[in-house]
């Protein structure tokens, strides 16, 4: 079955530093590299690398960066005649220190005027394929919040959608994302945005195991909440476990947690049951952290599956 991403889609200027700076301070810079981004981008390239037949709505701009976005969801299988073009493309700029922790600034750009366009699209394309039944669809919070309040309002309507949505970047206020949590909505926070959603820091696995059973409590179809180098808490209504970290030597996190989602979201489509789903995300977001770059770290299904036999 297809999954369907509505998001962003932005343009990475990546600075390689030996450590984040501090408050009024000036480093030098090591190397810096330019590559195609966005969470939703990325998370559409890591959905199609993991066998799933993928479609990105979107919007770029109108400018050389757009261009190369396109040509890097083309080249990665990933269906893009509904991606638009306008303006500028957004940009994120990103600093990854020398243990491979990133920090990210966004300017929306292009993905600021996602809209009535972007979801006639998405209306169009899950009304065609419900004849076929199932149907999974990512989102993000680097689109206006309009944007996915009516994507999920479409889902709802249809019956039969599954909802991947990740609330990144963190949301000021917890209602931002809580109030959209429904039974059809798969909820995929790290500790900084959970921390964001219950107003508190989620330091280790305990804190992590209690927060996840609190989102539940909001009705989502379940909750997977990443720790990163700590593993993944995993809540549904039908299972209840946690993934362990994988032994790995981070070079560059910036993807990780998009490699992750699709991963997650192709295995949904392909009706794997939620641990083994997990478990295949787990170990594509483990792989992407050992490369730099974003797009470019999202490792391909044989890579996944090899070490899974």
């Amino acid at each position: 079955m297809p999954v369907l991403v509505l998001g962003s889609l932005n343009h990475d200027l990546t600075l390689h530093v030996a450590r984040h700076p501090a408050e009024g301070e000036t480093l030098h810079i090591h190397h810096v590299s330019t590559a195609p981004g966005g969470k939703g981008a990325n998370q559409a390239v890591a959905a199609a690398r993991a066998g799933a037949a993928t479609t990105m709505i979107g919007r770029v701009g109108d400018d050389d960066a757009g261009a190369e976005l396109l040509r890097a969801l083309d080249a990665a299988g990933v269906d893009w005649q509904h991606v638009t073009r306008s303006g500028r493309t957004g940009t994120a700029y990103i600093t990854v220190n020398a243990e491979g922790d990133n920090r990210i600034l966004i300017h929306g750009g292009a993905n600021d005027d996602v809209g009535k366009d972007e979801l006639a699209a998405l209306n169009s394309l899950l009304l065609q394929g419900d004849r076929d039944g199932h149907r999974v669809l990512m989102l993000q919070r680097e689109v206006p919040p309009a944007a996915n309040i009516e994507a999920i309002k479409v889902a709802r309507k249809l019956g039969n959608i599954t909802v991947v949505l990740d609330p990144a970047p963190a949301p000021g206020q917890a209602a931002d994302v809580l109030d959209l949590l429904e039974d059809f909505i798969w909820l995929t926070p790290n500790q900084t945005e959970a921390a964001a959603l219950l107003g508190r820091d989620i330091p280790d696995r305990a804190a992590a195991e209690k927060a996840a059973d609190e989102l539940m409590a909001h009705n989502p179809a379940g909750v997977i909440l990443k720790l990163g180098g700590q593993g993944a808490v995993v809540r549904s209504h039908a299972t209840s476990g946690f993934l362990e970290p994988m032994p790995v030597r981070p070079v560059d996190t910036v993807a990780a947690g998009d490699a992750f989602n699709g991963y997650f979201a192709a295995a949904l489509a392909e009706g794997l049951p939620i641990d083994d789903a997990a478990e295949r995300a787990a170990i594509a977001g483990a792989l992407s952290v050992t490369r730099p770059g974003a797009m470019d770290a999202i490792p391909t299904r044989s890579e996944v599956e090899a070490l899974l036999d």
